[in-house]
């Protein structure tokens, strides 16, 4: 896929400690799924860690650069 618009917020810009810890619970549940489809991320660190800030989504936190 290639992505042409910003996706997500860095996760030193997180407003309430709520919403740190909901996008940590989700990145880590995002993991999980990858870990068990058979994927291993091998960088999960707060730079590959982003807020997801869309009403809409579903989830508050996501991991990305599975490379």
């Amino acid at each position: 896929r290639f992505v042409v618009e910003s996706v997500g917020t860095p996760l030193a810009k997180f407003g309430p400690t709520k919403e740190l810890v909901e996008a940590i619970r989700d990145a880590l549940l995002g993991h999980k799924r990858a870990f068990d489809a058979g994927v291993l991320h091998c960088d999960v660190s707060e730079g590959n860690v982003l807020l997801c800030r869309h009403p809409s989504a579903g989830f508050k936190g996501f991991l990305h650069d599975l490379d």
